[in-house]
């Protein structure tokens, strides 16, 4: 094959940051409108009805609420959450939060539409646990009952595990699994369907509404940016602390913690920043995740191929060249 790609000397581009979010001023930006809720809602429930569930119970904490907020635009921030929702349409979906969530659970641009209950075991170590229905009384009044086919959607869906087959591996708290088994009276009627949202080929998170794309978008603005900030900004000498200041998110909640590491530190993959000080010529990695978007970035740190590694000076033609080749052949 012919090569056609060539090293050059260029400025790093300098795509700047949107002056204004591409939604409705005055509303949360990272929310949509509650009509694409709803017809996530409808969508779910066709396809859980098509599966043969009668009621769903979905999880979240913080570090799984993606298919929670997918469903109904609440993020909880402290504790954990559960939404019921009727697949047969008879009653609202009806969401527990805790102490705190009470108060945060007015973000949903759909809280109109769902009935809400503090359900003090979610609440945070500490806290009071005087006032609250047992979890099985609450699924008991939603409907679950003997014969009732639920389905359960956390944040994994798996292939047969330890003797359990996909369906019945279920990742939510055990009290509540059991609470489901016993008023169902039949564990196999207790199912993970997670894939629903979740699987790559047909769940419903693998179609992104084009408002949901524009926030995604908007996001993707500014972690790029900080990466290219502590790309300009790392210098010799300097901590991993003070390098990963350039870098700027802007407050738009993470989706994972911000990453840099350098020199041996690098071989962890997604390690915090430390007090080591960069070194010229050791490799450094910095990443940054924002809600809907990820940028990550390797190397060096030195000024020309020449300080890097001897085994790796020929990553021109071994690694760089062809894949600027492939990805212009792709895209043409």
């Amino acid at each position: 094959m012919t090569r056609r790609a060539r090293l050059d000397a260029i400025a790093l581009p300098d795509f700047g940051t949107p002056a204004d979010a591409p939604f409705d001023a005055g509303t949360d930006e990272l929310l949509l409108p509650a009509s694409i809720y709803h017809a996530r809602l409808e969508r779910l429930n066709a396809r859980a009805a098509d599966l043969g569930c009668d009621v769903l119970v979905v999880y979240g904490d913080r570090e799984h609420f993606a298919n929670l907020a997918y469903l109904c635009g609440y993020d909880p921030r402290f504790e954990e959450s559960v939404l019921l929702i009727d697949v047969r349409g008879r009653k609202a979906p009806h969401i527990l939060v805790g102490n705190e969530g009470t108060s945060y659970i007015r973000i949903s641009p759909i809280l109109a539409d769902m009935t809400v209950e503090r359900y003090q075991p979610l609440s945070l170590l500490g806290q009071p646990r005087d006032s609250t229905r047992a979890f099985t009384t609450i699924c008991a009044d939603y409907g679950i009952g003997s014969g009732t086919r639920v389905g359960t959607i956390g944040w994994k869906y798996y292939s047969a595990i330890e003797g359990e087959s996909a369906d019945t591996a279920i990742e939510l708290p055990s009290f509540m699994v059991d609470a489901l088994r016993n008023l169902t009276g039949d564990r196999a009627l207790v199912r993970n369907v997670t894939a629903l949202l979740m699987r790559a080929r047909d769940g419903l998170r693998a179609v992104n509404e084009v408002e949901q794309l524009a926030r995604y978008e908007y996001a993707a603005c500014f972690s790029s940016d900080a990466v290219r900030a502590v790309i300009a900004g790392a210098q010799p000498g300097m901590t991993e602390y003070e390098a990963l200041a350039h870098m700027n998110p802007r407050g738009i909640p993470l989706n994972a913690h911000m990453m840099l590491s350098s020199g041996l530190r690098t071989r962890y993959g997604m390690a915090s920043p430390s007090g080591k000080r960069l070194v010229r010529g050791e490799p450094i990695v910095v990443a940054v995740g924002l809600w809907g978007t990820l940028t990550c970035r390797a190397g060096f740190l030195v000024e020309s191929a020449d300080e890097l590694p001897e085994s790796i000076r020929d990553y021109l033609d071994k690694l760089a060249i062809p894949y600027f080749e492939a990805i212009a052949a792709w895209y043409e």
